[in-house]
């Protein structure tokens, strides 16, 4: 299941920056690039790190050939997190991916997607089999 969820962030996660590449045709030579915003150490999320770049790779994007995905983990240290969300930012990623809304919540970023079980999910009458896109300030 987690897994599946993970596919399903990834395909979003490309849909976000390649429809305004499809509608403005896409600039020769510009490569995608992917902002991973992780909490904990990149060796405790290795199996999330491994069931996105498998997503991205089931929709046809490979890091290395046609993507590029600037990896940043704050090693359990939330302090870490808006700092590194800001490298982020200034590296012009075209969308950044944050696993969890306490990570983003702690870096200080809007929360674009948010998936199913969170209170605030729902008090707005979602459920956990649910996915919408939301759009708020952080």
């Amino acid at each position: 299941m987690k897994f599946t969820v993970v596919k399903l962030v990834a395909a979003l996660t490309l849909g976000l920056f390649a429809a305004p590449l499809v509608a403005e045709g896409q600039q020769a030579g510009k490569v995608p690039r992917i902002g991973w915003l992780g909490g904990p150490t990149r060796e405790s999320a290795e199996p999330f790190v491994q069931a996105f770049q498998r997503g991205l790779k089931d929709l046809g994007w490979v890091e290395g050939q046609n993507i590029v995905i600037e990896w940043r983990f704050a090693g359990g240290r939330a302090e870490r997190l808006p700092d590194l969300a800001a490298e982020l930012v200034r590296l012009q990623a075209d969308v950044i991916v944050v696993p969890s809304t306490p990570t983003a919540l702690a870096a200080g970023l809007a929360i674009l997607l948010g998936w199913g079980s969170s209170p605030a999910w729902r008090d707005q009458g979602g459920t956990s089999a649910e996915g919408r896109w939301r759009a708020r300030p952080a």
